[in-house]
């Protein structure tokens, strides 16, 4: 019997509210545009009976918030909350990917330009689709979809195959 291919989502946070420039980026919460982009997404992923087994998501309040509006999609997830996502580049998502475990499908939930530049780096080839749509940017609240050619513990640069990326019209 095959062993099954290991699905990597990564999402970037849904739109947040514009910066005070004395109040903490941390904490910065959703807006109404974030909120139906969530929303939205939430509804991609039931449409898809998408359900990932892990989730590890950035500690900051939109990120947390835009995995809260996930609802069914992630409530049976075992979920962490890890601020290198915040804070690291896109070697800390490729840090946070090999220390997942060994889950069927794990979903990273972070920021941009971090999500760009680790969605890029894991891209090997893909779906023609995908391939076009990753190509036009990483708006807020978009999610890449993977298929691995390798474990979580060793997936690097290009062992990823883009079967989906998805932006919703928020």
């Amino acid at each position: 019997m095959a062993a099954s291919v290991p699905s990597v989502f990564v999402l970037r946070h849904a739109h947040a509210a514009a910066g005070d420039p004395e109040g903490e980026d941390y904490e910065r919460p959703l807006d109404e545009r974030g909120l139906r982009e969530a929303h939205r997404m939430a509804e991609i992923f039931a449409e898809r009976g998408w359900k990932p087994e892990r989730v590890i998501c950035s500690g900051a309040a939109r990120t947390r918030q835009t995995l809260e509006h996930l609802g069914a999609a992630v409530a049976d997830a075992e979920v962490t909350f890890d601020d290198s996502l915040y804070s690291g580049n896109r070697d800390a998502y490729l840090a946070a990917l090999h220390a997942a475990g060994e889950p069927s499908s794990l979903l990273l939930v972070g920021h941009n330009p971090m999500v760009a530049e680790f969605v890029s780096t894991l891209t090997g080839d893909g779906d023609a689709l995908a391939l076009h749509q990753h190509g036009q940017g990483v708006p807020t609240a978009s999610l890449a979809r993977f298929e691995l050619r390798a474990s979580f513990a060793s997936a690097g640069e290009r062992d990823g195959y883009l079967t989906h990326f998805v932006v919703p019209n928020g």
